[in-house]
């Protein structure tokens, strides 16, 4: 804040300048955040995914068996 009055900006408008600089400054950061959380909650779903993907059964095309066409 005091950068800011010294560069000629008065007490009120230094100090509310300070308070949106911070701010800005924290949504930065928390956006960061929520951006490498997603990252990871996608992730974490891709390998379960992919472990899951071998409890599956096998497909046979050469199986005999009823079709539904509908």
């Amino acid at each position: 804040m005091h950068r800011l009055a010294a560069a000629g900006l008065g007490t009120w408008e230094a100090q509310r300048q300070a308070y949106a600089r911070f701010y800005a400054m924290a949504q930065g950061q928390a956006q960061a955040l929520a951006y490498i959380d997603t990252f990871w909650l996608l992730a974490v779903g891709a390998a379960l995914m992919f472990g899951l993907s071998f409890a599956l059964e096998r497909n046979d095309p050469r199986a005999t068996g009823t079709v539904s066409a509908h």
